[in-house]
């Protein structure tokens, strides 16, 4: 996420033989691998895939807007792929566009991670580190390891990556772009001034906003507390980007979306109200919740504690951890009323808020080198970051067993919904 402190030379190493010839490999291995979480879910009725691919049916062979969503970008890919590919149906549309945003959110991660590594990244190993980073991130979900006896991965806890909804696959990159873009506009403000570059950001965003307004929902106040606390430091700030790329055009749809949902012409009659843990208490214990959160939050907890000295400095960090308060405030405190209520939209802000911020602490961890070669020749690595990694694997490994419960609902007809 940290492209900002990269030098320019990481760019031409980007198109490397290595780089392509990972990425050659790369792209079919997202598509198979979580091709397998997801390859049942537009086929099961009444899931997420299946409602939207109706709605997208609806919306193309009659043109009725009332299966219009607010946040229709969804639908919209469903529709572009089934127009394509006449010869597949809306449920199959659904499969590829779900795979298209795998492939998506790998390659945006895997070029993220290969500027954290800078020269590392030019050779074949670099490569091939990003791509095992780009994939573990795509992985992780919470330490789940206690409640495995009762088969919980996934109620309670803030979830980072989960299988059975488009709409926050399709937002994750271009959140994580949009995210770039914020950190370039904070740490270097000389940087992507220019009308194309500028435009390009409003571009993402306002995609970003019509795959799901929980990002925007959270990064407009982190971003503003940052761009502030720098204005009263009379530190430069890149104003068209912040402004123009993201403020406006996050605001403009954020406004459309609420009256949308909550106008007076919305089918459902609901509203955004203020009540602590109301929709999560509909889904699990509360005296589970505490123990859950910090188990969500392990590692990227452990990264900012174990390198305070320099974490306290990272804008990088700063900006993620922020808009992950947002999101867990949003998550934990506000609902909504009538029917939407057992929906937890607000969850959703943690999700992908918590995403972002793992990312952000792999690329700060990665920015240390951690790794030094000692006179001898052998490597050498700080205590610190073997307990940051170990915090990783941990994540890791739970999400490895998350994965499994949906790739086995594919290959063995296992129902996932026994282990949320």
């Amino acid at each position: 996420m940290h492209i900002a402190a990269i030098p320019s030379n990481s760019i031409s190493s980007s198109r490397s033989k290595a780089h392509l010839l990972v990425l050659a490999l790369f792209v079919p291995l997202v598509m198979v691998v979580f091709g397998l979480a997801i390859l049942q879910r537009p086929y099961e009725v009444g899931s997420d895939y299946y409602n939207q691919s109706l709605d997208a049916k609806a919306l193309d062979e009659t043109g009725d807007t009332i299966k219009l969503r607010a946040n229709p970008l969804t639908m919209w890919s469903i529709i572009a792929v089934h127009t394509v590919l006449p010869n597949i149906d809306y449920l199959t549309s659904a499969l590829y566009v779900g795979l298209l945003y795998s492939a998506f959110l790998g390659v945006a991660l895997y070029f993220v991670i290969a500027a954290a590594l800078e020269s590392r990244a030019r050779t074949f190993g670099g490569a091939v580190l990003a791509v095992v980073l780009a994939i573990g991130l795509m992985v992780v979900t919470p330490v789940t390891m206690p409640t495995w006896a009762m088969r919980n991965l996934y109620y309670g806890y803030i979830g980072i990556n989960t299988y059975h909804n488009p709409s926050i696959l399709a937002l994750k990159p271009f959140a994580l772009l949009v995210s770039v873009f914020a950190v370039i506009a904070l740490m270097q403000p000389t940087r992507f001034r220019s009308i194309g570059t500028v435009a390009l950001c409003a571009v993402l965003t306002a995609l970003s906003v019509l795959a799901k307004p929980n990002f925007a929902l959270c990064l407009l106040p982190a971003l503003a507390i940052l761009a502030g606390f720098k204005l009263l430091k009379h530190q430069p700030v890149n104003w068209p980007l912040v402004i123009f790329g993201i403020a406006l055009p996050a605001l403009a749809l954020l406004a459309y979306q609420y009256l949308f949902t909550y106008g007076g012409d919305s089918v459902q009659d609901s509203d955004i109200i203020f009540a602590p843990l109301t929709a999560l208490s509909l889904k699990d214990r509360l005296v589970l919740l505490p123990p859950k959160f910090f188990l969500s939050i392990l590692f990227p907890f452990s990264v900012y504690a174990l390198f305070f000295k320099t974490a306290r400095r990272s804008v990088l960090l700063n900006l993620a951890w922020l808009m992950f308060l947002c999101g867990a405030f949003q998550m934990y405190f506000l609902a909504e009323t009538g029917e939407r209520l057992h929906d937890g939209n607000f969850f959703w802000s943690g999700h992908i808020t918590l995403f972002l911020l793992f990312v952000a602490s792999v690329v700060f961890v990665i920015q240390q080198r951690p790794i030094s070669i000692t006179t001898r020749g052998t490597w050498e690595m700080s205590p610190r970051f073997v307990t940051c990694v170990g915090m990783f694997a941990l994540h890791l490994v739970s999400g490895f067993l998350y994965y499994s419960v949906y790739a086995a609902h594919t290959l063995l007809g296992l129902d996932p919904a026994r282990w949320v």
